[in-house]
């Protein structure tokens, strides 16, 4: 039985949305905000069952897991990574596959900042501007790392989608 949070769709993607600007995502159920959304199509980077992209909100931006894929997080000390397929996974399979991945199969992909190291995945198609009653029968992520900057490093190997965060930066301290 799988024990690692996981979110997963209905069809539309899966989206990491920051906690800071989790008010800001109306869900791509809302018309206006569904075009912007399909605007950036062009720049996914596709892999053979889904794939990685990104959208400016806020001031910010979401990470976008295109395709229909659960998409498990494993916490791991330097950060985590996403393990992307057809079901969640328990912690040892996940760790397991995690391994498995050649150092040369990960590519570079965006940086993603955490400026208080909180955020959400959830069904694209939901808003998470009240993540109190938001429906979790598609799974919900919930996580906290240490506050900063995140290199995202993606890779596919054998129908698995992964992508790793990794902290390049500490957050900068408002004055």
């Amino acid at each position: 039985m799988a024990d690692l949070p996981f979110a997963s769709s209905n069809g539309s993607p899966v989206v990491l949305v920051p906690t800071e600007i989790a008010a800001e995502w109306p869900g791509i159920a809302d018309d206006d905000f569904h075009a912007r959304y399909l605007e950036r199509s062009s720049k996914v980077r596709r892999t053979e069952y889904g794939g990685f992209s990104t959208m400016p909100l806020a001031g910010s931006k979401v990470l976008i897991f295109e395709g229909e894929m659960h998409t498990t997080w494993l916490k791991e000390p330097a950060g985590g990574t996403f393990i992307r397929e057809g079901c969640s996974h328990t912690r040892a399979r996940a760790s397991k596959l995690v391994a498995s991945v050649p150092a040369k199969a990960w590519k570079g992909f965006t940086k993603l900042t955490l400026g208080d190291g909180r955020f959400v995945v959830v069904d694209s198609a939901l808003a998470t501007n009240d993540l109190a009653t938001i429906d979790t029968s598609n799974g919900l992520v919930r996580a906290k790392l240490e506050p900063g900057t995140y290199q995202v490093d993606v890779a596919a190997l054998g129908g698995i989608d992964f992508a790793r965060l990794r902290r390049v930066a500490k957050a900068k301290r408002s004055r």
